[in-house]
């Protein structure tokens, strides 16, 4: 017999099943042994058991039962990039492009593994690049996908003038995450937080960084040790040499997930996606990476488009740049690219 289910966290189509609702729900489910990625009707309702603690185990009157909403998903292949599409069961859909060894290296390293129940190869992900590029979106996929709770780490709930206040704040943070478990303890834009401390002054401010750090890197190896279905993912504008090379070690975030501007194919899909018709999409994807602009540039550019506006294009400047591209590249040119990607 399974040991007694400490926690146990349901995620059924439309949400929760009129039965939970009732205060006479646990005594139908009393005895019911379940593990991660189990699949079961529940009130007419198709459920799948994203998270148990221990795995697998006995659900009991006194377990502690989530419940939440089902995420489905599906990935089209494209030549250099994987459309996602994520369909919520209140009928709304949203998509995303990615460059194929961006989505395969997440989805090898963090989705696939957690989906089917087992701890994720590494301990979350740190996602770099220009703004504007879908790594907080990438994040939101993740969470999305496989139901993770995510425990924002952001500066304003982290950092503070006191001595050893941020330490105490960035140590319930990351409590708070490891008691919501399976979830993401996300880092979004979060310069401030994974900065080499290499490239410190050695100030009181320094010191306090370092301590942050210190508890976080403790806490994150810890999860692969004890295999955790906690994560953590970072994203940042920054370079990879000013990432904190303790945070890409091996069973932590291993290394960086470079999420570069947008080429042709993947404004063109995104655009299509969104309505636009394939000529114009194709038409506006040139001038888009011609330009050097970012995905939230070319989506906003499509809803300009949609409302019938003609938008104003002006090449990236500062962090931008600006790549020059043939529209539509010969054959032979397209065998090359392909033999090289």
């Amino acid at each position: 017999m399974a040991p007694p289910c400490v926690q146990v966290k349901f995620r059924c189509w439309g949400g929760r099943p009129a039965l939970a609702y009732g205060p006479d729900w646990r005594p139908h489910w009393r005895g019911l042994v379940v593990h991660q990625g189990m699949q079961l009707t529940v009130a007419g309702a198709r459920c799948v058991v994203s998270h148990c603690s221990p795995n697998p185990c006995t659900v009991t009157t006194v377990s502690a039962v989530k419940w939440d909403r089902m995420v489905g998903y599906e990935v089209e292949r494209l030549e250099r990039n994987y459309l996602v599409r994520l369909r919520y069961d209140d009928g709304s859909t949203e998509a995303y492009v990615y460059p194929r060894r961006v989505w395969e290296r997440v989805y090898r390293d963090v989705i696939e593994p957690l989906v089917s129940g087992a701890k994720p190869r590494q301990q979350g992900a740190v996602l770099i690049g220009p703004p504007g590029t879908g790594k907080t979106s990438m994040a939101k996929i993740m969470a999305d996908i496989v139901g993770l709770e995510v425990v924002e780490f952001r500066p304003e709930r982290v950092m503070s003038k006191w001595l050893g206040e941020a330490e105490r704040r960035a140590f319930q943070l990351i409590s708070e995450a490891e008691s919501l478990e399976p979830s993401m303890l996300l880092m979004d834009d979060a310069e401030w937080a994974v900065r080499s401390r290499a490239l410190l002054d050695y100030t009181t401010g320094a010191r306090a960084y370092m301590g942050m750090m210190s508890i976080l890197l403790h806490r994150i190896e810890r999860w692969h040790r004890e295999g955790r279905r906690v994560v953590a993912v970072v994203t940042s504008n920054i370079g990879e040499d000013e990432v904190d090379p303790a945070l890409l070690r091996g069973g932590r975030l291993g290394r960086p997930i470079y999420v570069p501007l947008p080429d042709v194919e993947a404004v063109r899909a995104i655009m299509v996606e969104m309505g636009l018709d394939e000529r114009v999409a194709q038409e506006w994807a040139v001038r888009v990476v011609t330009a050097g602009l970012s995905m939230a540039d070319a989506v906003a550019i499509a809803r300009e488009l949609l409302a019938g506006r003609e938008p104003t294009l002006e090449p990236a400047s500062g962090t931008g740049f600006r790549r020059y591209v043939v529209p539509r590249p010969s054959a032979r040119v397209e065998r090359l690219l392909r033999a090289l990607d």
